[in-house]
């Protein structure tokens, strides 16, 4: 019975990690929502935090209960292995994907270690070890978004995206409607058309300027995206810490789970 208990925590790990792969090809094939302000951009952080939130959740759950470790070094090497085939089959993704495992391997072993040394179980050691996880994820989704990047400007001949070209060139120019934009409204159409032109040239003048160091922008938007990630967890890791807090005793109350009493010897230096 206890095999089949741990059987359905790697399940549940491994469907968890199914859902982060299918988030991390939808954000490397939408990459672009990330420079709109609009449904588009909401539903892909959806899909972004509620993956990491779920991995977390499902990762404490079986750092915490699967045992020996062996068992719980092959649930998380199943897991980021589960991350590949719904990303994408290459050598980048499976490089990232090999890091994840070793710094989720670190965390599980960071939580068997210090609930091993203590006297009383508690999901302290999962909250304290957590950030390191998210990290790891949220390492994984920069990558994502800065490889898609990268392939599309390759195929379409860009250096900076089409969609954040857009956003500017709207923020410049004055929405209809708008107390400037009525203002150049009443110098007609060509008022509008002209600087609209003007800043697509000064746009277009700062692509020619960002070209020779187009090779680097995949990874400058994926120390952007990484960090923009690291400050956002930090308002959300509260989220599986309080779902972790609440399903430990559930287990218990369903008989998932049991409280079991060890007598340990010490050995203590003393005078």
């Amino acid at each position: 019975m206890k095999i089949v208990k741990m059987i359905a925590l790697i399940v549940f790990l491994l469907a968890a990690n199914v859902l982060f792969g299918l988030t991390l090809n939808r954000a490397e094939s939408r990459f672009d929502a990330m420079f709109t302000l609009d449904l588009d951009l909401l539903v892909l952080a959806l899909w972004v935090f509620g993956s990491m939130l779920l991995v977390a959740f499902a990762a404490g759950i079986a750092a915490a209960l699967v045992r020996p470790f062996w068992a719980t070094a092959l649930a998380f090497f199943l897991s980021a292995l589960a991350v590949l085939p719904f990303w994408g089959l290459d050598w980048i993704p499976a490089a990232f994907v090999l890091v994840y495992f070793l710094l989720a391997l670190v965390y599980a072993n960071n939580v068997r270690n210090e609930m091993e040394q203590r006297i009383r179980f508690s999901a302290a050691p999962v909250q304290r070890e957590q950030k390191a996880l998210l990290s790891a994820l949220a390492l994984l989704v920069s990558v994502a978004f800065a490889l898609g990047y990268q392939r599309d400007a390759a195929q379409k001949g860009y250096v900076l995206p089409p969609a954040f070209k857009q956003v500017m060139v709207d923020a410049i120019v004055p929405a209809p409607g708008s107390e400037a934009g009525d203002l150049l409204g009443q110098f007609g159409p060509a008022a509008e058309q002209q600087m609209r032109q003007e800043a697509e040239r000064i746009w277009a003048g700062m692509e020619e300027q960002l070209r020779p160091f187009a090779a680097y922008l995949p990874i400058a938007l994926a120390l952007l995206v990484f960090g923009i990630l690291e400050f956002l967890l930090n308002l959300v890791s509260w989220i599986p810490l309080v779902l972790l807090a609440g399903i430990f005793p559930l287990f218990t109350a369903l008989g998932i789970t049991r409280t079991e009493t060890e007598t340990k010897e010490v050995a203590r230096l003393v005078l």
